[in-house]
């Protein structure tokens, strides 16, 4: 009996003994501690002097940054690595709060956010000292200088020949940069929003007028604007092709084109923007197109979208970048 007595007073005792030393464990070290405090030190201190920058702005220098309207790279990675910087300090205070209290989980996502922090502001801060080195550099400098008169004495000759903005290594009809997309995109906002109204106001609803803009302000509708330049960069190669790739090439790429915009309305505004699903071909039978879409697209407007394609790569778009010289042509 006296055996069996003591078994029990043994066993409780063990937790005991555990416990101060689970709680051991779960502190963390003084070097650990101290390391916290610099942080918390400094990430305080960064966003006192932030404060009182802000400050000074809002009180007697915002006038100066409006009169200034000189942004360079330099100006916008500086700012976005103060953002940065600014992240960082309060990351900066909250894991040095952390491991002064002890708390493990969090100081430890803090210590992977401060990796990811510094690691993007160290590539910032190179990215911006090769900016500044290669600015100030005066043989850097110099080069930039001759490759810009080079560059303005070509397009002052594309310009009088007529061939401005066309491909150069002859494996398209125009240079798919941004100054022609730009434009590409932005006259067809306009041309395809009159198409539209009027295709409206003359066959859907004879004789009544519906503004169909898709932008709060201004005569644009960007549907238009999108499938143009996505036409124009698909089809910029085909401009020599036969007149029916053209037109195939353009149908598809205009019919998938508006179900992904139907589908993407639908999904994310919950709006249906047009349904074809009672359309047939010729009234004889239902359109396939328009069934195997649910509706999205179908055989006519692709048709329509092909006949557009060929006659914006094939018309429009010659028309507008046409050289002098080859205008008999």
């Amino acid at each position: 009996m006296s055996t069996a007595a003591s078994i029990p007073s043994a066993t409780p005792s063990a937790p005991a003994s555990a416990e101060p030393s689970a709680r051991a464990n779960s502190k963390i070290p003084l070097l650990m501690k101290i390391y916290g405090v610099i942080s918390l030190v400094s990430g305080a201190t960064v966003l006192a002097g932030g404060a009182l920058i802000i400050w000074g702005l809002a009180t007697g220098g915002i006038d100066a940054v409006n009169r200034s309207y000189h942004v360079t790279l330099t100006v916008t990675l500086t700012v976005i690595q103060l953002v940065l910087v600014f992240f960082h300090s309060v990351t900066d205070v909250t894991f040095g709060i952390s491991l002064l209290r002890d708390r493990r989980r969090h100081a430890a996502l803090y210590a992977y956010l401060l990796v990811l922090l510094n690691i993007v502001i160290g590539i910032i801060r190179i990215a911006i000292l090769l900016v500044i080195a290669s600015t100030v550099d005066p043989s850097l400098r110099r080069e930039r200088e001759l490759a810009r008169q080079q560059r303005n004495k070509e397009l002052e000759r594309e310009a009088a020949a007529g061939t401005l903005g066309r491909a150069k290594d002859g494996r398209g009809f125009i240079a798919l940069n941004f100054f022609n997309l730009f434009w590409v995109f932005t006259v067809c906002c306009v041309i395809g929003l009159i198409i539209e109204t009027v295709y409206h106001m003359v066959i859907v609803d004879p004789g009544h007028y519906q503004d169909r803009a898709g932008m709060l302000f201004g005569p644009f509708s960007p549907i238009y604007g999108f499938g143009a330049t996505l036409m124009t960069i698909a089809l910029n190669r085909f401009y020599k092709a036969n007149p029916a790739i053209i037109f195939l090439v353009s149908a598809v790429i205009g019919g998938a084109f508006e179900a992904a915009t139907s589908w993407f309305m639908e999904t994310s505004f919950g709006a249906v923007a047009w349904n074809y699903s009672g359309f047939t071909i010729l009234g004889l039978f239902p359109d396939p197109i328009a069934a195997l879409t649910g509706g999205r697209t179908s055989t006519l407007f692709m048709c329509m979208w092909g006949a557009l394609g060929f006659v914006w790569i094939r018309f429009c778009l010659p028309g507008g970048m046409r050289s002098p010289r080859c205008a008999p042509c």
